[in-house]
């Protein structure tokens, strides 16, 4: 039998969806509109090609625009004050994140927020500067990519060389194995890598897939915000807690001391999952952090002080107006339900 909420939360989903997106808005309790973007590109590259989908830019475009038109940008400084310290906030703020400090965040992302007037916080991977290490999720859709340009009996071959053992036959296995969040597995990857005769050191030269340090010099300088988003980008829910509030204070201090900077904001890689409130107390009374970032549907920071944000990392086909009415929608079920659940969808958007 399906239960009273159950069928409430049926029911609402079906009526929401027609409603005008003021109505959504206000209905979903939110204060503080936070988005989140990785890249932009009319063309992404190799190493996010398999991970995630990019808003081109002219949709990047017409998303500001969509936002300046409903919303009011405030930076930084003043969400915190909103969110955390309880001051007055301009009906329908919104501030634009963007994680990870991928190049085109600096040289596409950074320069229409500023032609255009928006605030946004770079939340920056501190050991993806200066194109020293590419991580393990990006030399997968890098050899997702060349295997793509192979022939099927090489793939085979590759496969059985280099394939994890109890792996199932039926799944699509070149995707599970490459962009697979098990970090034990990237000695298979680099070896893969040197059979496909790809040189990582030359692409992270040529191709330079993350931020310098003078980009992010000159983003500060533009007037933007710089926060952490840990060391090597882990996934948070398959490491021991230490580890994980060692990720954290890390990043802080690394961007700190690399910009000169005062870093108290830290943004989870792949959400909050798998954080207890331990993490948030022991990483304050290693540094302090004012506001921590998620992701995912959630309105309101969290008693620990963590405030979701909304991925935007979808293909043209999907507008901002769409994105928002999946949002308010969801969030109206989820004050429905009475639960605080992140989707994966949600997680691997992050």
């Amino acid at each position: 039998m399906i239960s009273f909420k159950a069928s409430l939360v049926k029911a609402a989903r079906k009526t929401t969806a027609c409603l005008p997106l003021s109505l959504l808005e206000r209905g979903s309790g939110g204060r503080a509109c936070v988005v989140l973007y990785h890249a932009v590109a009319d063309r992404p590259p190799a190493h996010l090609k398999h991970l995630l989908p990019c808003r081109d830019v002219a949709s990047f475009r017409r998303d500001l625009d969509f936002f300046l038109e409903r919303f009011e940008p405030v930076g930084l400084d003043q969400l915190i004050d909103g969110a955390i310290r309880g001051v007055s906030l301009p009906r329908n703020s919104l501030h634009l994140t963007c994680d990870d400090g991928l190049r085109e965040a600096a040289e596409v992302i950074a320069p229409i927020c500023r032609e255009k007037g928006v605030p946004a916080t770079f939340f920056v991977t501190s050991g993806f500067l200066d194109n020293c290490w590419l991580w393990q999720r990006h030399l997968g859709s890098v050899l997702l990519d060349l295997l793509g340009q192979t022939s099927e009996d090489r793939r085979e071959q590759l496969w059985k060389r280099f394939c994890p053992a109890d792996s199932s036959p039926i799944s699509p296995r070149w995707r599970d194995f490459l962009i697979s969040h098990d970090t034990e597995l990237r000695p298979r990857l680099d070896a893969l890598a040197e059979a496909l005769d790809f040189d990582q050191a030359a692409y992270l030269r040529d191709v330079r897939p993350y931020f310098n340090s003078a980009d992010a010099a000159r983003l500060l300088r533009d007037g933007f915000t710089i926060g952490a988003h840990s060391v090597c980008h882990p996934y948070f829910p398959a490491i021991a807690a230490d580890r994980q509030v060692c990720e954290a204070v890390d990043s802080l201090r690394q961007l700190e001391s690399a910009f000169g900077i005062v870093c108290r904001t830290f943004a989870f890689p792949f959400g909050a999952d798998g954080v207890g409130p331990e993490f948030y107390k022991t990483v304050r009374a290693n540094h302090p952090v004012d506001l921590f970032f998620g992701v995912g549907t959630g309105s309101v920071p969290s008693a620990d002080g963590c405030l979701d944000r909304i991925p935007f990392d979808y293909g043209a086909e999907l507008s901002a107006d769409r994105v928002f009415r999946r949002v308010y929608v969801e969030r109206i079920q989820r004050r429905l339900r009475g639960d605080g659940r992140t989707t994966k969808a949600e997680r691997e958007r992050s």
